[in-house]
């Protein structure tokens, strides 16, 4: 029994320690991959899906939408210290900003959950001490973690050929929903949601402003930039936001084009573009920011 107890120990102990070197491996590859951008492009658009959707980045040479759909603020630091470092020419940012990016709730849905954590595992090679410890208690993130190597060998290929990866950061992807009557009719039953101190995520603050001082350090200007929503103060309590933005005036600069248009033929749902928003908003921010 000792001798049968004793050899299952080593092989438990030899299949972990292959285990961790094979992670030890992957992480290490995934880091040193190539992340350049084309030639060319010095501005860079980041975001959860309000963004993805709204700014089609097509025919133009200069700027790349990385916006991907349920991106905490977190996330978003994370992907955007690894394309500052693999691209010094990236001289602007906009970053989406809303009145739900700071929102608790966005800490239990965005950053812990396991749907979440299973496709953001190509983020985890870069996560420091601050963020490992976040996910130290959360039985997902060990569970996500113990399934990168799926995703290794979907980009093998590229890592083989030595091909950029930043397309695994986002990019533009038109919303095809028709849900706007729908979700309205929804959204006119519900309290209005009100930012107050209490809802406010600290995380998503913590990452926001790490994201501020990240750019001011690597002399790149950020710019933060709200889409438009359908009729938004049906739903959302404006008050503590504007309150909160007009504290980061002084830091960076603030676009805000969530009341530009309530034509519904622009909306795949109250806070989504649809195909033509997109265009509509895309020529916007064309002119308002000469974009080539």
């Amino acid at each position: 029994m000792l001798i049968f107890t004793k050899r299952t120990f080593l092989f438990i102990l030899f299949f972990a320690l292959c285990f961790f070197i094979v992670q030890y491996f992957v992480y290490s590859t995934i880091k040193k991959a190539n992340y350049r951008i084309e030639t060319g492009v010095n501005k860079i658009m980041i975001g959860d899906s309000q963004i993805e959707c709204a700014f089609n980045d097509s025919g133009f040479s200069s700027i790349r939408n990385f916006g991907q759909s349920a991106t905490s603020f977190l996330y978003s630091y994370i992907k955007i210290k690894v394309l500052i470092e693999a691209n010094e020419n990236i001289d602007t940012i906009f970053l989406g900003f809303n009145i739900r990016s700071l929102e608790k709730e966005k800490e239990r849905v965005w950053i812990y959950n396991e749907d979440i954590l299973l496709g953001r595992k190509l983020y985890f090679p870069f996560f420091g001490n601050n963020e490992l410890s976040l996910f130290m208690k959360n039985k997902s993130f060990y569970y996500a973690s113990s399934l990168i190597l799926k995703d290794y060998f979907k980009i093998l290929p590229d890592l083989i050929k030595g091909n950029s990866l930043s397309s695994q950061f986002g990019s533009f992807r038109p919303s095809c929903r028709n849900e706007l009557e729908k979700e309205m009719m929804l959204l006119l039953k519900k309290e209005k949601l009100l930012l107050t101190k209490n809802n406010i995520s600290s995380t998503e603050k913590l990452y926001l402003d790490k994201i501020i001082n990240l750019c001011k350090n690597k002399g790149v200007k950020l710019i933060l930039i709200s889409t438009p929503n359908f009729k938004k103060c049906n739903y959302f309590d404006c008050h503590n936001f504007d309150i909160l933005k007009s504290s980061l005036a002084s830091q960076i600069k603030f676009y805000d084009y969530s009341d530009i248009s309530n034509e519904g033929i622009y909306f795949s749902d109250p806070i989504h573009l649809n195909n033509l928003g997109s265009r509509y908003f895309t020529h916007i921010l064309k002119k308002e920011f000469n974009l080539k």
